[in-house]
């Protein structure tokens, strides 16, 4: 085990026993000006207690990593610690909204991929099964067919707006994402709502998205969408409320 694991895992026990505080609202507010300049400091870190420190955090010093870590795992243990939203607020993907495809001839990358997003209903994880299926034509097709079809497809293609696009292309597989939106329903008025999903670098290993109810005046509501997304670590990525589409449904 390397030493910053080590150091994680440290950092894991002392929260889980409660030596070591979730992170708090004035830390969230230290994380905005969390130091970029890097140097040694003759004191032990706050979150795993070895020495040589080499940032400092409000009134702590913390080695760099075991910072980023804890701003991570802290988030992760105070959702959980906080009271859960009413599960019909929640918004469950029809489908999954990223298709992660892993090169066939790469076949350490598939259980690694299927290891990492196994229980997102957001992310599905395939092997590309495509090589050798596609048949090449027997032969020429003439120049006036081939402008027909190709007018033709281009017009199809001017009004038709791909399901998935590809997002991302790593070592050994590719990322598509879902072009539309995702449809959810406020538990309270029963209307419909879409919501545009935030463009990520890589999809989130969980992706939490809540319906919320806002009254403006009587008979009248606005709704939006509080999006958390996390990585494998549990660092949050994102946090954010957002606008949605609504549509009510005539009763």
């Amino acid at each position: 085990m390397n030493s910053q694991r080590a150091r994680e895992n440290r950092i894991i026990e002392r929260l889980e026993s409660g030596a070591l505080s979730p992170m708090s609202a004035s830390d969230a507010a230290d994380t905005e000006r969390a130091p970029v300049t890097i140097q040694p400091i003759e004191e032990p870190c706050y979150g795993c207690y070895e020495h040589s420190a080499d940032v400092r955090v409000g009134d702590h010093v913390w080695h760099h990593l075991c910072f980023l870590f804890w701003q991570g795992r802290s988030e992760t243990l105070r959702e959980r610690q906080a009271p859960n939203a009413p599960e019909e607020s929640r918004i469950t993907p029809e489908r999954p909204h990223w298709v992660i495809v892993a090169a066939a001839d790469r076949p350490d990358a598939y259980p690694i991929l299927r290891r990492n997003f196994a229980g997102s209903a957001w992310v599905n994880v395939v092997v590309d099964r495509r090589q050798g299926e596609r048949r090449q034509p027997s032969r020429k097709q003439p120049a006036e067919d081939r402008r027909r079809v190709g007018r033709r497809s281009m017009d199809r293609d001017a009004t038709q707006v791909p399901s998935f696009r590809l997002a991302r292309q790593g070592d050994g597989f590719a990322v598509y994402e879902a072009t539309a939106s995702v449809p959810g329903r406020c538990p309270q008025c029963r209307a419909l709502v879409s919501v545009e999903i935030p463009r990520f670098v890589e999809p989130p290993v969980r992706l939490d998205l809540t319906v919320v109810h806002e009254t403006i005046v009587p008979n009248r509501a606005r709704h939006l969408v509080d999006c958390q997304s996390y990585s494998a670590t549990g660092r949050v990525l994102l946090a954010s409320r957002m606008a949605v589409r609504t549509r009510i449904e005539p009763l």
